[in-house]
C-alpha cells in the first residue's frame, strides 16, 4: 500500500481534493436530504440495527457528531471525503492492474465527473460508504491476485463483515465472488483455508445485526419485501441496463462499457477477468430482484481502471497519447456538463431550465408521482416551510394543552424534519409509523393531542373525535405528495394509545 501511495501520480491527490471542495460547496446550495434528518435521529437512538439498514453508519455518524455537531456542514463533511477516498482507491486499483500513471489520472477524472458518485457523496448516508467499500474490497481481492498470499482474505474477511454492517445489499458481491471464482484459475481458492474463514469473520461481524432482527420480530425482511413490491419501481432488463447508461453518465458509460469489453477478451487482462465476471453477475441478480438501478454503482471501479487503461495503451502505441489527452479533456468536459443533474450546482429554477435544455432527466427509482426537480433534489425542500406550520399549529394551542401533544409524520422525512428544524422553536422531536420510527414507540408521557402532518381528515376521524385543518404548506420544488400538504390538529382519541399506535406501523 505504501508503495501504491508513492508511485501514484500528485495529480491524483489534486483532483480528489478538488473533489472534497466540490461536493463541500455544492452540498450548501440547497438544505438538508430528506434521509439525513432520519440518520441523525437514528444516531440520537443507538442500537445493533435499524428496520432499514445496518447500524455501521449511524455509528459513525453518532461518534462524528458527539464532537462536532449535526450542522449541515458538520455532517457533509464525511461524505465529502469518503468521494475523496473513492478518487484515490479508484487509482489505486488501477496502478494494481498494471496500469500508467496516466490511466490512473484518467481513472480519477473519471470518477471524479461520474454523476453517480457526485450524486449519492452528495448527502449523508449509507451509499457513500457502501462506495468507498466496494472500491476497498476490490483493491484487495487486487493485492490477493497480484501477491497469491491467501492469507490476505482474513482482510477481505474482516472489511466485507463491516460493509454488510453498513449496508447489506453489497452481499451481492460475496454471491459475485464466490460464483466468479468458478470462470477463472482462481476456483482452487475455494478449498483455500483462509478463503472460507473470511465468510466465518464476515458473518461474525454480521451477527449482531442478525440477532437484532431475530429479537424485533425480523422487520429489515419485512421492510425489504414491502420496498419490493409496493415502492420500487418496476424495471425491466433493458430499462435497467440503459439506467445504468444515463446515471454514470454517456462518457463514463463509454469508458466502463470499453473496459468491459477490454477485461474480458484482451489477452492482456485475463488474470483480472475475474472482474468482468464479477460486474456481469451483479448485474444479473440485481436486475432480476427488481433492485434500484444505483445498487450498481459499487460494480464500476475495475471496469472503469481496464477503460481507463485500454485508452492509455492504444493512445501511447499509436496516437502518442493524443487520445489520452482527449478522453481526459472530455472527462472534464462530462463533469461540466452533468454534474448539475448530480448535486446542487445550479438554483432550482436555472436547473429546471437547464434540464430541459439538455432534454435530459435522471430516471426515479421509486413509484412516486414525480415534480418539477428529479427527486434526490426535491427531498431537499419544504422542510423548513413544515417546520413553520407545525410550530404554528403547536403554539395554537394552550399552554396546559401543549404538555400532552404529539407531533406525527406519515414519514421519516417530515418528523426527522420537524425535529431537527423544531429544536430551535421548542417543539417536541416528532413520531412516526414509519420503519425505526415505529420502534422507538411514541414516548412514555400522556398523549391527548396530536398535530398531524398529511394524511386525510377521513381516515384521522376513525383514531380522533375531534379533528380539524389547521393548515397547509405550501412548497413548489418539494415532492409533490410533500406539497400542499395539510396540517391538522386532532383531540380526544377513541382508542388507547398503544392500540392506535400499532395501526401506524409501515415499513417501507
Amino acid at each position: 500500500m505504501a508503495d501504491l501511495i508513492k508511485k501514484t501520480p500528485a495529480i491524483v491527490y489534486i483532483i480528489a481534493l478538488a473533489g472534497f471542495g466540490v461536493q463541500m460547496w455544492a452540498g450548501l446550495n440547497y438544505d438538508m436530504f430528506r434521509d439525513e434528518f432520519y440518520y441523525l435521529e437514528c444516531a440520537r437512538h443507538l442500537d445493533w440495527g435499524y428496520v432499514d439498514h445496518p447500524p455501521f453508519s449511524i455509528l459513525k455518524l453518532w461518534a462524528w457528531i458527539s464532537f462536532f455537531g449535526d450542522s449541515q456542514v458538520s455532517i457533509r463533511i464525511i461524505p465529502s471525503v469518503l468521494f475523496s477516498l473513492m478518487i484515490i482507491l479508484s487509482s489505486f486499483i488501477t496502478k494494481s492492474m498494471k496500469g500508467s500513471p496516466f490511466s490512473q489520472i484518467i481513472t480519477a477524472l473519471a470518477v471524479f465527473s461520474c454523476p453517480q458518485y457526485l450524486g449519492l457523496t452528495g448527502f449523508y448516508s449509507m451509499n457513500a460508504f457502501d462506495l468507498f467499500f466496494w472500491a476497498l474490497l476490490f483493491l484487495i481481492l487486487l493485492f490477493i491476485i497480484n501477491t497469491e498470499n491467501q492469507k490476505l482474505w482474513l482482510l477481505f474477511g474482516l472489511f466485507f463483515g463491516i460493509a454488510l454492517m453498513n449496508k447489506f445489499t453489497i452481499g451481492v458481491l460475496a454471491i459475485s465472488v464466490s460464483i466468479g471464482v468458478y470462470f477463472t484459475y482462481f476456483r482452487k481458492i475455494t478449498k483455500n483455508f483462509y478463503y472460507n474463514i473470511s465468510s466465518l469473520v464476515a458473518i461474525l461481524i454480521f451477527l449482531p445485526f442478525m440477532i437484532w432482527n431475530y429479537a424485533n420480530g425480523f422487520p429489515t425482511i419485512e421492510f425489504m419485501r414491502n420496498a419490493s413490491l409496493y415502492k420500487n419501481a418496476d424495471i425491466g432488463l433493458g430499462e435497467f441496463f440503459l439506467s445504468q447508461i444515463i446515471s454514470m453518465g454517456p462518457v463514463i458509460s463509454l469508458l466502463w462499457l470499453g473496459g468491459l469489453g477490454y477485461i474480458l477478451l484482451s489477452a492482456r487482462m485475463s488474470r483480472y477477468r475475474f472482474f468482468g465476471y464479477i460486474y456481469v453477475i451483479t448485474f444479473f441478480i440485481l436486475s432480476v430482484f427488481n433492485s434500484k438501478p444505483y445498487y450498481m454503482a459499487g460494480a464500476y471501479f475495475p471496469l472503469i481502471s481496464a477503460g481507463a487503461i485500454a485508452v492509455t495503451s492504444f493512445s501511447s502505441q499509436r496516437m502518442n497519447k493524443s487520445l489520452g489527452y482527449a478522453s481526459a479533456a472530455l472527462l472534464l468536459i462530462s463533469f461540466i456538463v452533468f454534474s448539475p443533474m448530480a448535486i446542487p450546482v445550479l438554483p432550482p429554477e436555472r436547473f429546471i431550465e437547464y434540464s430541459a435544455a439538455l432534454g435530459f432527466r435522471p430516471q426515479e427509482s421509486e413509484r412516486h408521482e414525480q415534480g418539477e426537480l428529479p427527486q434526490h433534489f426535491a427531498d431537499r425542500f419544504g422542510w423548513r416551510e413544515l417546520t413553520d406550520e407545525v410550530a404554528s399549529a403547536y403554539y395554537s394551542l394552550p399552554e396546559d394543552e401543549r404538555k400532552s401533544t404529539a407531533i406525527y409524520g406519515q414519514n421519516y422525512g417530515e418528523s426527522g424534519a420537524v425535529t431537527y428544524y423544531g429544536r430551535s422553536k421548542g417543539l417536541p422531536p416528532a413520531i412516526s409509523g414509519h420503519n425505526s420510527y415505529w420502534l422507538w414507540g411514541p414516548g412514555t408521557g400522556e398523549i391527548k393531542t396530536v398535530i398531524i402532518i398529511g394524511g386525510e381528515i377521513e381516515d384521522h376521524l376513525e383514531a380522533f373525535e375531534d379533528v380539524v385543518l389547521h393548515g397547509r404548506v405550501m412548497s413548489r420544488f418539494s415532492m409533490p405528495y410533500e406539497n400542499d400538504l395539510p396540517v391538522y390538529i386532532a383531540r380526544k382519541p377513541k382508542a388507547g394509545l398503544i392500540e392506535i399506535w400499532n395501526e401506524t406501523k409501515h415499513y417501507n
